[in-house]
C-alpha cells in the first residue's frame, strides 16, 4: 500500500492511497483516505495487523492539526476490530495510551506500546495511537 498528497490548485489537497499486490496487480484504488479543504503535508504513516495508518498535518482550520485514518487491506477505511491502541484497557484510546508510549520512547523489547514489534517504541506506535484515538 502506498499514500500520497494530490495537491490542488483551489488548496483542497487530498491524501490518496493504493495497493499493489505481488504481482502487480492493483486491487483497489487510488482512493481518497483524507479530504477536506485547506493544505496537507508531511504524510507518513505505520503498518499494523493488515491495515496500514496515515497521518498528516492539515490546514482545514484556522491553524495545522494533525489528522489521522487507518486503511485495511481490501481498502476500507476505519479503526479495526480490536483496539490494540487501547494500552490502559479502559475502552478508550486517549491520553493514557499517549502517555504510555511516550513514557517508554525508544528501545523497549517486548513492551506492549511497541504495537509494530520491532523492539522500539517511537514514531509508527505513535501514529497507531493517534489513528485509534475515541472509543473502542
Amino acid at each position: 500500500m502506498a499514500g500520497w498528497i494530490r495537491a490542488s490548485t483551489l488548496g483542497a489537497d487530498t491524501v490518496r492511497a493504493v495497493a499493489s499486490d505481488s504481482s502487480g496487480a492493483v486491487p483497489w484504488g487510488p482512493a481518497d483516505v483524507g479530504n477536506g479543504d485547506g493544505g496537507k503535508a508531511d504524510l507518513a504513516s505505520a503498518s499494523l495487523a493488515g491495515q496500514r495508518v496515515f497521518c498528516w498535518s492539515d490546514e482545514r482550520s484556522a491553524s495545522a492539526a494533525i489528522y489521522a485514518q487507518n486503511v485495511h487491506e481490501d481498502g476500507t477505511l476505519g479503526p479495526g476490530d480490536d483496539c490494540v491502541a487501547d494500552l490502559s484497557g479502559d475502552g478508550v484510546v486517549g491520553a493514557d495510551d499517549l502517555l504510555a508510549v511516550i513514557g517508554v520512547w525508544g528501545l523497549c523489547v517486548d513492551c506492549p506500546a511497541d504495537f509494530t514489534g520491532d523492539d522500539l517504541v517511537g514514531t509508527d506506535d505513535l501514529l497507531i495511537v493517534l489513528a485509534g484515538w475515541g472509543p473502542c
